[in-house]
């Protein structure tokens, strides 16, 4: 299963508008639980659930490591503003 995060540790820049969209506006919203990512993420695929996208919280550092050790793809939004572009910089050393 392929496991595309979205991912910044700034709030308020649209991770969540952007998992929306890319679940063409029906997603299907499952929580799972950090310490057992890897399990929920299997039970989702035996239920047939996929794609699974991850959406972060912002400045959850532990979390967003634990997403990204089972993302695929990491998808960083950021606005052309320096708050973004340096929390752009913090996810592209935790992958």
């Amino acid at each position: 299963m392929k496991i595309p995060t979205l991912s910044s540790t700034k709030g308020g820049i649209g991770k969540s508008t952007l998992i929306d969209r890319l679940a063409a506006g029906t997603p299907l919203f499952a929580r799972a639980n950090v310490r057992r990512r890897r399990h929920d993420l299997d039970a989702m695929a035996r239920q047939g659930i996929a794609p699974v996208a991850i959406d972060t919280p912002p400045a959850l550092f532990d979390t967003i490591r634990a997403a990204l050790g089972v993302a695929e793809v990491v998808l960083i939004p950021a606005r052309l503003c320096p708050h973004d572009l340096r929390a752009v910089g913090v996810i592209v050393e935790m992958a």
